[in-house]
Formats: C-alpha cells, structure tokens, sequence
C-alpha cells in the first residue's frame, strides 16, 4: 500500500511539472526519474582557469591537474610537482516568456572549481630512451553546478491549477496533490440530489454553488487567476575527487589512469502561486522541494602520443558513473483566504496542508564517454587545439527496489540520443605572459522534440607564469534554452514558459611549483 500510493505521489508531481513537449514522449509508467538521469549524466569538465579559459579542451594536452579528470595520460608531462586550488564565482541569468510576458531572475555563488596536487616521480637517468616517470595527482574538480533560478508569470485567463485538481478528483484519482488541495480548503465536495432522490457528489472550487434538485443547473463558480507565477530554484553541485596516475614513455607516448569518487547534492524548490480577486480567496502558493544526494565511482583511462614535436594526438575513455542516489520530497499548499465563512464554527484565514514526507532510494548508471582531441605547438609561441566528445544519453539505466523504473528506462530510450560535443581553444605565450581563448559545443540530449537545448560557450583568459608560482585567469559565458510548465491539463497541453539561460563564470587558479 505504501509503494501504491507513492506511486500515486509520483504521477501527480510530474503532472504538474512536466513540460508539453516531454509528454507527448514518456512512457505512461514513468516515475520521473528520467529527467535525474539526464541532469546527472550531462556534465562538462571542470578545473583549472587555464583549462576553462580554453574552452574546456583538453584531451591532447598535459601539464595541468585538470587531466586527472580528461585525460589522465596527461599527468606524465610533469617534470615538477604542484600544488594549486581554483576559486570561482558564477552567476546564473535567466529571462522567460511566459504567454507573452517577459520576466527575468538571476543568482550568484561562489564555490571551488578545482583544488589538489601532482607530485613527479621524474626517472631521467634512464636516458633518453624507455620510461622516464610519472607523476601521482590527487585532486578534487567541481564537474556539475546546479545553481540556478528561474522566474515566469504572467495574467492567464484560460487555465489555472484548478482545472487539473478538480478534473483529478471527480475522475476519481487521488494524489498528493489534490489531497493537499482539498485540506487546504481549496476544494470542497458538494452533493447533488436528482429529481429521482438519488445523491451523488462533485468536487468544487470553494465558493461553487450546486442546486440539490436539477443537477442539470449545477454552477462552478469561474476561478481564474489574476495573476500565475512559479519560481524554479536550484542549488547544489557535483564534484569529484580523483586518484590519477601519468607515465612518460620517451616524451612520445603517455599513458594514465584515474579512479573517480563522485558526491552530488541537488536540491530544488518550486514555488507556483495564483493571485485572485474573487472575495473569497487571494492566493495560494503550492511547494514542492526535493533534495537528491549521492555518491558514484568511475575510471578514466587516456593516452597521448606525440608523433612529431609540434603535434600531440589524444584519446580518453571515461567508464559510466555507477551512483547509489537517495531522494527526499516534501510538498505544501498554503492558501490565504479573505475572512471567508465557511461554515458558522469555522472563518478561513489562513490554511496550510503539508504532505508526507516520501523517501526513495535508486541507482543510476551513466553513459560511457569517449573523447579525442589534437593539439599542433607553434614552437614557444602557443598552440591550438580542439577535442570531441561522444556520449549516448540513451544508456542511462535507473534502478530500485522501492519503486518500479522499467517506465524511465524505456523513456530514456525514447526521449534521449546520442551526441558529438566539441571543444577548441588556443593559447598565445609572450615571455611570461599567457593569453588563452575557446569555444565549446554541447550537443542538445533530446531526440527530435522541437526544442534546442544545446549549450554553447565562449572563453576567455591569461595569465602570468614564473620559475615557482603562477596566477591564471579564466572566463566562461554560456548560454542555452530550457522550458518549464507549471501544471499540464488532462488533454496532454498547458502553459508553456521558454526560458533563455545565461551563466558567467569567473575562475582564478594559483598555483606553486615545488
């Protein structure tokens, strides 16, 4: 009974949060679970500000303790140990349309992108041929930030929340939602005797007035909103610590291997509000929050060759992350009504009804991930170059004992698809002086529904390199596009808002040579 009406919980929040687009595609025994499984799998890499500055590529080059996470071959090109840590500040910018209105919403964090250390193990007595070392690198890399948040309203005319409520429960089903709705005072159940004697029961919006002899005349009383608005906040990120391993052979051929303990927390708090002018009620505010922790494993493995010296060919393969996932809901309703009489013992002012607390624990496995990447020196001048990145979203696979995921399964099959994400930079050297520039290309995860998710990015950055220290800087504006609905009706459709998503991220890394 308890997996039953969980069940039943589930069903209701992704009625009320899932956009148009994605219903037309999931499968009717989705949980939900799908959508943490693309949020989770759909990361870029992290790091230093001389890796982020160049627009994240990074599978053909070394010398940097961002390697650990892209391409771990990379750690052999020490000949030093070090020590650096990377600070950053982001700020998340969104502007929505929602039915016509514009509105935007902005929030800033601050965090660490990258902290850790190499330390060489040089082994140039060897001569110049064979093995000449390598170095261990052990290092901590922000690969997700979720913080973010997201504002839309708007004056709808046509549709409110009431139409989903009302429609659930006079067609007999009973979630979470329309639970809370009904011990908020919002609805009520009227009776309706026909003309035959016989008594049967709707579900109203408060203040709806039923005849009790002629159900043919029964009135709802009209309740759209003045005013919707929902507010999307994110919070949380992903980080992952990483032992890593880079050997050189010859300075032609490097080789590493990484083992990946990964930790998330995600969080999100969506917070839907109607405003009405009806002398009964004048608002109410639904809140659903969800906290998600975890932790994963993984296993990089790269290499790196270098044919002639002005070029440098790189190859990685990053093992899915194997996560053991536990999420949190919990969901109210509070509505503020105007002195209304409900009955003579009762006068409504405010009403708040919470709902339990739904505890889920599951597993997640991500896609595998495959990168290529070159780079061509121009002497000690700098170099150029780019990477690519192919991963198949559609080999996501969730799995628990407490609920069934065959729906999300088959979902992600349906809804996702595989994709090539590129990366290219360049960086300009003038005797101690470094100027970096890139660009990135992240593919959009969705297969064929009408809306483009990808995600681009430009960066920029410099720095200053001496004997035992240097400073780096690095910049990165990204931009892409999302939906978001607060609430879908019975036929499959509801409003609609399109968001525009803009992040700019500031990182600096010191770094100590020793």
């Amino acid at each position: 009974m308890k997996i039953f009406r969980t069940l039943i919980f589930i069903s209701s929040v992704i009625l009320l949060h899932q956009n148009q687009a994605e219903a037309q595609v999931i499968d009717p025994s989705a949980a939900g679970y799908y959508n943490e499984a693309l949020i989770f799998s759909r990361n870029n890499f992290g790091g230093s500000a001389r890796l982020l500055g160049m627009g994240g590529a990074q599978v053909a080059l070394g010398g940097d303790l961002s390697s650990a996470l892209s391409n771990p071959a990379g750690l052999g090109f020490y000949n030093r140990s070090e020590f650096s840590f990377s600070p950053s500040l982001n700020f998340a910018n969104s502007d929505s349309e929602f039915l016509g209105t514009i509105t935007s919403d902005s929030k800033a964090n601050f965090n660490f992108s990258n902290i850790g250390a190499v330390i060489n193990k040089g082994q140039s007595d060897l001569g110049e041929r064979g093995f000449k070392g390598g170095s261990f690198g052990i290092s901590l890399t922000k690969t997700a930030d979720f913080n973010n948040r997201v504002t839309y309203e708007t004056n709808n005319p046509t549709t409110d929340l009431f139409d989903v409520i009302l429609t659930d429960l006079n067609d007999g089903f009973d979630t979470n939602l329309t639970d809370m709705a009904f011990n908020a005072f919002l609805v009520d159940q009227f009776p309706v005797v026909d003309a035959n004697q016989d008594t049967s029961f709707v579900f109203g919006y408060i203040d709806s007035f039923y005849t009790q002899l002629n159900p043919d005349s029964i009135v709802i009383v009209p309740v759209f909103p003045i005013l919707q608005t929902e507010t999307i906040t994110t919070r949380g990120a992903q980080y992952q610590l990483s032992l890593s391993y880079g050997a050189n052979f010859n300075d032609k051929v490097y080789l590493g291997a990484s083992i990946g303990m990964v930790a998330l927390n995600y969080r999100e708090q969506r917070a839907y509000r109607e405003f009405r002018d009806d002398g009964v009620l004048d608002d109410f505010t639904v809140r659903d929050d969800v906290d998600i922790t975890g932790s994963g494993v993984n296993l990089t493995l790269g290499a790196i060759i270098r044919p002639i010296d002005q070029l440098t060919l790189g190859v990685s393969f990053i093992s899915p992350t194997f996560y053991n996932l536990e999420e949190v809901y919990a969901g109210s309703i509070v509505a503020n009504f105007n002195n209304y009489v409900y009955s003579p013992e009762l006068t409504l002012t405010q009403e708040i009804a919470e709902s339990d607390i739904f505890l889920s624990n599951y597993s997640l496995r991500t896609p595998w991930k495959i990168n290529g990447g070159l780079a061509y020196f121009f002497g000690k001048n700098g170099f150029i170059t780019a990477d690519v990145e192919w991963v198949d979203y559609t080999k996501n696979h969730l799995n628990s004992n407490d609920f069934s995921t065959t729906g999300d399964n088959r979902t992600i099959n349906s809804l996702y698809k595989s994709v090539l994400n590129y990366r290219a930079g360049a960086e300009y050297r003038y005797d101690i002086f470094r100027f970096r520039g890139g660009y990135a290309f992240t593919a959009d995860p969705y297969e064929g529904d009408g809306i483009d998710r990808s995600i681009s990015s430009i960066s920029f950055g410099g720095g200053i390199r001496l004997k035992n220290f240097y400073v780096d800087l690095g910049f990165v504006n990204s931009w892409n596009k999302s939906t978001a609905s607060p609430y879908t009706l019975v036929d499959g459709t509801g409003p609609v808002a399109n968001i525009d998503n803009n992040i700019f991220s500031a990182v600096t890394t010191v770094g100590f040579n020793f």
